[in-house]
């Protein structure tokens, strides 16, 4: 099972919060957070606590693709 958090632009702290639950979750499971604001901070925490860390390419406007649901289907390509 994976978990995803998908975030843009949410308070760093408050992700990793929610990342920690996640991954204190019993099931066995990977945890990822889906950055579609490419944030290096956000990229250093999700190291720092070994969750996954996934995020877009943007399109020609410097925009995610395709939206929030665009931020999941990226990552379901990207996992098992």
């Amino acid at each position: 099972v994976d978990v995803f958090i998908t975030t843009y632009d949410e308070d760093v702290d408050l992700v990793m919060a929610t990342a920690r639950a996640a991954k204190a979750i019993r099931f066995p499971h990977r945890t990822y957070i889906l950055d579609d604001g490419a944030r290096a901070e956000m990229a250093r925490a999700a190291e720092q606590l070994g969750v996954g860390y996934i995020t877009r390419s943007p399109d020609w406007r410097n925009k995610p693709l395709h939206a929030k649901a665009g931020n999941i289907n990226n990552a379901l390509m990207q996992t098992d």
